[in-house]
């Protein structure tokens, strides 16, 4: 069957999600290369940055992407997940890759895909076959370099066919455990897989046990690293609703006052490790251009806040993708700076698997409301439910007595949110991606073009 047209082509995508049947086919790097090959390997036509770890690959991914287009080179840009569209995880100049060409590539890759199936130990998979149109996308549009964010671990990601002009490995927590290992140092051995060798290496990871783990690969690699906090310092001289301010110490310059919209505070450490990626891939950009970048910066679903005027008065909903305690911490942190002694309303669903009262906890003490939401969505390992919002709801009433309260869907849950609290309001939505890309497509789709009855 021909693909011609967009519906054909995610179908024909999502056909290529493993199953039960198919799990041994989740890992496997000669795959991606054969098809690779078969595409006269296009990875190998441009310049990379490969960008991996556990919390701040894909805020990394997005900043080192914004500042080397402002640079003046043609940037790609790879990430995963998507929040709504797998168009998302392509992007050239800060443009996603557009419906057509998506269609084209896909239904040009085809008998590749398949010729891959019947040369290999299978198909590939849903994220290898899109980190590979991702590539030939790149070769077409004659993208210069690319901000590669790894899918999942390193070692045997489709993504670490690349050879970069730098690697970087950010703070490692406990997540996917079993796939990656059970223990930090385990976590981090796979991690420290996209280490090349002479390639040189920024860490942001803290951990003893991790950093040994990434020291001891660098040093057989013979890749030059650098260690955040070490090596470079950074120094957070402001946080409030109109974003950072901060300086950035590498051993090659000072930055001083730069201003950035994004409200994490932790993005203050990762736009420091792009910069000294982006001094250690010794491409040509100035302090100016940072310094312009980093004003424009925008990242979907990291603390992402949209201002709605609606008839029950002005709402402010933060949208934010923490999933597990750690990284709710993070968020529960800046929204606290950002917002002192002030608590919230919330909306909150999980995916199963995940620590669902752990991460709960960290958002009990800010919460004066809280929203029970579900969602089933298409992941890159197949369909994925969340935790049923009931469940959760029994799960808080352990943890903390505030008010809850179970709804089907997160639209619906928007909508009431909204409507329940007279006056001006801050919505926090959180806890998945899968979640906010929901809520997300909700905002863009209606309260942005209407005020909410």
């Amino acid at each position: 069957m021909r693909i011609t047209s967009y519906k054909r082509a995610v179908e024909y995508l999502e056909s290529l999600i493993p199953n039960k049947n198919t799990g041994k086919r989740l890992y496997k790097l000669e795959r991606v290369a054969h098809l690779l090959e078969l595409m006269g390997n296009p990875h190998e036509s441009f310049k990379s940055i490969h960008i991996g770890g556990t919390a701040g690959k894909g805020s990394i991914t997005y900043i080192t992407a914004g500042i080397l287009k402002k640079a003046g080179y043609k940037a790609g840009l790879h990430i995963s997940p998507h929040i709504n569209r797998v168009n998302e995880r392509i992007q050239v100049n800060g443009k996603e890759i557009s419906d057509k060409d998506l269609t084209e590539l896909v239904e040009w890759a085809k008998p590749k895909i398949e010729k891959t199936g019947r040369e290999t130990d299978g198909l590939p998979t849903y994220f290898e076959a899109v980190v590979a149109i991702a590539f030939e996308h790149f070769r077409r549009k004659k993208v210069d370099v690319a901000a590669i964010e790894v899918g999942l671990g390193g070692k045997l990601d489709a993504t670490n066919v690349i050879t970069p002009l730098v690697s970087v490995i950010t703070n490692i927590h406990f997540d996917h455990r079993n796939i990656l290992g059970w223990t930090v140092g385990a976590i981090a051995r796979n991690k420290a897989g996209i280490i090349k060798e002479g390639v040189p290496v920024v860490t942001g990871a803290t951990q003893k046990d991790a950093l040994e783990v990434i020291k001891k690969k660098a040093k057989k690699e013979k890749a030059p690293l650098t260690i955040m906090g070490r090596d470079v310092q950074t120094k957070l001289k402001k946080l409030g609703p109109e974003g950072l301010l901060l300086n950035v110490k590498t051993k090659k310059e000072t930055y001083l006052n730069l201003k950035t919209p994004l409200l994490g505070e932790y993005q203050a450490v990762n736009i420091a490790t792009a910069i000294t990626a982006l001094e250690k891939s010794k491409l040509k950009v100035s302090k100016e251009t940072i310094r312009k970048a980093l004003r424009e910066v925008r990242i979907p679903g990291r603390i992402e806040a949209f201002n709605i005027k609606t008839l029950h008065g002005n709402k402010t909903i933060i949208l934010d993708g923490a999933h597990n305690p750690k990284k709710m911490e993070s968020f529960v942190q800046t929204i606290k700076k950002l917002f002192p002694k002030k608590k919230f309303t919330f909306i909150f669903a999980i995916k199963k698997g995940k620590n669902q009262t752990g991460t709960m906890r960290k958002i009990a003490p800010i919460t004066r409301k809280i929203y029970f939401s579900q969602f089933l969505s298409t992941t890159d390992f197949g369909k994925k439910k969340s935790k049923s919002a009931r469940s959760l709801s029994l799960k808080m009433k352990k943890v903390s007595k505030v008010e809850r309260r179970i709804v089907r869907s997160p639209e619906e849950a928007l909508d009431l949110a909204i409507k329940e609290f007279k006056g001006d309001d801050i919505i926090i939505v959180t806890g998945s991606f899968y979640l906010v890309g929901e809520v997300r497509a909700r905002i863009f789709e209606s309260l942005l073009k209407k005020k909410v009855k």
